[in-house]
């Protein structure tokens, strides 16, 4: 069950929020309990100031990396060197949180969930669709903010329902299917198909919330939607394939 899972929260300094940490917690606590709470930056940096107020009061244990080369990250370094360490050497770990908005992390989640491991991934709503798709659950620090200025703690918001995939495009609830169809209007390419990714940042620009749809991912909406949406997968240059989708055409109504 999600509330006997053990998780790492590991913190890419770089790419978070400080002031946003109450929230993070919060929402990382809905899926398992933080056994080991890590945060990584070069903490003599002046923008990184606002975390030193806030680590001891959530039991943050920091992480200080120092640049080397002026350009090179190696607090991203520091912080998969870490997560392997654990996902090796400690057995009562059942999954991880990556807080960074930084597709370079995307081998590693792949790699933790190639362990069975449970992956959340929590960053801004521009976050690369390859690291959102990459995790069990992402988090968009939009959704956090939202909460934090309506004064509600994310911990305690009830989980929306659950909502059956339909099976007939005439039981699709009608918000939806307006939302889907003007976001894809907006992505379309001229051979008639739209990158995913495209169609993801074109549905979280109008508002969509893929929880209310009982979906975390873009591409699992896709799959509950197979009436109403048609896929293609095509190869890019260095291996791999990406997905692009296209919405089917109405069907007219018959007219007695």
């Amino acid at each position: 069950m999600a509330s006997k899972r053990r998780l790492a929260l590991l913190i890419d300094a770089d790419n978070a929020q400080a002031s946003l940490l109450p929230q993070i917690v919060d929402a990382v606590s809905q899926h398992g309990v933080m056994t080991t709470r890590r945060i990584y930056g070069n903490w003599s940096l002046p923008h990184l100031s606002p975390w030193q107020d806030i680590l001891n009061t959530y039991a943050l244990k920091s992480q200080h990396q120092v640049s080397c080369t002026p350009g090179k990250n190696v607090t991203d370094i520091a912080l998969v060197i870490d997560a392997m360490d654990i996902l090796y050497t400690t057995k009562d770990v059942d999954g991880f949180c990556i807080v960074s908005s930084d597709s370079d992390f995307t081998p590693l989640v792949m790699r933790i969930r190639e362990t069975s491991r449970f992956a959340i991934g929590i960053g801004r709503s521009s976050t690369p669709t390859t690291f959102v798709e990459a995790c069990d659950v992402f988090i968009f620090t939009e959704t956090l903010n939202a909460a934090s200025a309506n004064g509600q703690n994310h911990a305690v918001v009830p989980a929306p329902p659950t909502v059956p995939a339909p099976t007939a495009a005439t039981t699709i609830a009608p918000p939806l299917e307006k939302m889907l169809r003007t976001a894809f209007a907006a992505a379309v390419q001229d051979d008639g198909w739209a990158h995913l990714s495209a169609m993801g940042t074109s549905l979280r620009q109008s508002g969509i919330n893929y929880e209310l749809y009982g979906h975390s991912k873009l591409s699992q909406l896709v799959e509950a939607h197979r009436h109403l949406i048609e896929t293609q997968m095509r190869k890019i240059p260095g291996g791999g394939e990406i997905m692009y989708i296209r919405l089917k055409k109405k069907k007219p109504k018959k007219v007695d």
